[in-house]
């Protein structure tokens, strides 16, 4: 029999479960395989997470936070260059296989996962709530502010699968910056 599992390990356990599916994606997860190329049993997956459905909705639930933190930081100052930022930051190749882990989350169909209605949200709103703000900040309107963070986060949403499916980071980036450009222009009162 094998030891137990150490309750503290869960945290870095999960930052490697998080680098296995941004490799390997979340369509065909089977926690054996998962805990086969972890290094671990089965038994240390079931004790930390419990069940597959759980893994997925903590992973996700961690990519969140971590989006969150990012987003947050990026907006202390002027909208259009947190923009470019995160652009910038999201062509490093591990973090765009990061959003691309998060992009495949967000468009299983919410009946076939675990993934709780605040976390899948918070997948997508956590760009616009931190641009809103800064955009508020910068003396819009708050519902103008959001509805324009709301239609620049859909674009680098966008922008971001686009990237994922041609590998062209030249008209990409050309079009992120559009965005920030377009970020950067206060918005006309109506």
């Amino acid at each position: 029999m094998g030891r137990k599992p150490n309750p503290d390990r869960k945290p870095e356990l999960l930052a490697e479960i998080v680098q296995q599916l941004v490799r390997t994606g979340v369509g065909d997860l089977s926690l054996r395989p998962l805990a086969t190329a972890l290094g671990v049993s089965t038994y240390t997956l079931t004790y930390h997470f419990g069940s597959r459905e759980q893994l997925i909705s903590e992973v996700v639930q961690h990519i969140e936070a971590e989006q969150h933190r990012l987003t947050t930081a990026r907006f202390t100052g002027d909208p259009a260059q947190a923009v470019r930022e995160y652009w910038a930051w999201l062509e490093e190749p591990e973090n765009l296989a990061q959003m691309r882990l998060v992009l495949e989350v967000t468009a299983l169909p919410a009946e076939s996962q675990p993934i709780p209605a605040t976390v899948r949200s918070g997948l997508v709103t956590a760009w616009v709530e931190a641009l809103s703000e800064a955009l508020t900040e910068r003396g819009e309107e708050p519902g103008t502010a959001r509805v324009r963070a709301s239609v620049a986060a859909a674009a680098l949403a966008g922008l971001a699968l686009d990237l994922l499916a041609t590998g062209d980071h030249e008209r990409t980036r050309a079009a992120a910056h559009l965005v920030a450009d377009q970020v950067g222009v206060p918005a006309v009162p109506r």
